[in-house]
């Protein structure tokens, strides 16, 4: 178990005011999204900690590599089955802005569930 909190979003109350809990397919798919989102080197306590999918973006994507890290960074996480292996799809944009990643796995606990994550290009720079 561990709190409820989205990439990119602020903690969330219960409805009894204190901080609302992930558990079962939450928690896993919000331990994955923050794995693959976080540089390595950008978590102080462990260092090797995440994936830096969103690196990829801007420039040529290269959807093998792209899947052979979603899939082993996957494979860290202790709410993440080791067999069978998780299935991951990654696609790439033809201008190379925006990745896509799709993440079917089991769950510890003999569940399937997966994850689906779109990460773009944010501009302004004209590049």
């Amino acid at each position: 178990m561990d709190l409820f909190h989205q990439w990119g979003s602020d903690l969330s109350l219960g409805p009894t005011g204190d901080l609302l809990l992930a558990d079962g397919d939450t928690y896993t798919q919000q331990r994955l999204l923050r794995r693959y989102m976080t540089n390595q080197g950008d978590d102080t306590w462990d260092p090797a900690y995440g994936a830096g999918l969103p690196q990829e973006v801007g420039r040529p994507i290269d959807t093998k590599r792209v899947k052979a890290v979603a899939q082993q960074q996957a494979l860290l996480e202790e709410s993440v089955a080791q067999e069978p292996p998780p299935v991951v799809q990654a696609v790439g944009s033809n201008d190379n802005n925006s990745l896509f990643l799709s993440v079917k796995f089991t769950r510890r606990t003999g569940e399937n569930s997966g994850l689906s994550v779109g990460m773009e290009r944010s501009g302004g720079d004209g590049a």
